[in-house]
């Protein structure tokens, strides 16, 4: 369920409004990766590594469970404002 503005018309929705519509559709997109992690993607790779381990295609790994996953970016309005504070934190940074 994600706001009808993100997926089909934001023209009439201005400034503030965006970032909550934005910032909506980014919690839902969220809660459904994290359901598709838990519910599919580790169990489908305790299947198929345990499988292979078992039929002996692979070397058991102590810890061969326990995978973490990396999701795609994360839907945000303020990408460039976001990109300059990286870049001025880098500069900050003081040398080692």
């Amino acid at each position: 369920m994600i706001p009808f503005e993100f997926a089909a018309d934001s023209s009439k929705v201005g400034g503030a409004g965006v970032r909550l519509v934005v910032a909506k559709a980014d919690r839902r997109f969220s809660f459904r990766q994290m359901i598709l992690e838990t519910r599919l993607i580790k169990p489908v790779w305790a299947y198929v590594i345990g499988d292979a381990i078992s039929r002996g295609s692979l070397p058991p790994i102590p810890g061969w469970w326990k995978i973490s996953t990396v999701p795609p970016k994360r839907v945000t309005v303020d990408a460039g404002r976001e990109a300059q504070q990286n870049r001025s934190d880098v500069e900050r940074r003081k040398p080692c």
